[in-house]
């Protein structure tokens, strides 16, 4: 094959989960609008911060400010990136002691993926005070990606 043919193969990651359509990530910012405004009268209800995009600039500082961190390591092609980015955020949101969540992109940051061994994405690695507790590899249901995180947490005091 020419060197033409070879750059126009997938690589293995798309050809297991990707599409030929990627669809933007939810931590990619969109170009479909704000949101519409809140109205004074509807009750607010206070958000937790939206996850932090993670690059090797911001990787260890955002470890240190934050003791319980769940990092997904997704790419914009993954479908099961998507289908598990939403219940990875829900289940954050419910963890009793709060916990943050930072995304690496792996086609943007590949030293990050190489450093923290993700050989398959999605890959969900749970730290506490700094130190890795926990890995999550694939996608699981609500619950049990819920049950994964406490199993994890368990390790993390405070």
């Amino acid at each position: 094959m020419t060197n033409e043919a070879n750059s126009r193969q997938p690589g293995i990651f798309r050809r297991i989960f990707g599409g030929l359509h990627p669809v933007p990530h939810p931590a990619e910012p969109s170009s479909a609008g704000s949101q519409a405004p809140v109205h004074p009268d509807q009750p607010r209800h206070v958000e937790r911060r939206r996850p932090s995009n993670l690059t090797t600039l911001n990787f260890e500082r955002f470890l240190q400010e934050n003791p319980r961190v769940v990092v997904d390591f997704w790419a914009s092609w993954c479908r099961p990136c998507k289908v598990i980015s939403p219940m990875l955020e829900a289940a954050a949101k419910d963890i009793p002691g709060g916990l943050e969540v930072g995304k690496v992109n792996i086609e943007h940051e590949p030293s990050l993926a190489r450093k923290w061994e993700v050989k398959s994405i999605p890959t969900l690695v749970v730290f506490c005070h700094q130190k890795p507790v926990g890995r999550i590899v694939g996608v699981s249901a609500p619950g049990a990606l819920r049950n994964k995180l406490d199993h994890a947490l368990r390790h993390c005091e405070g």
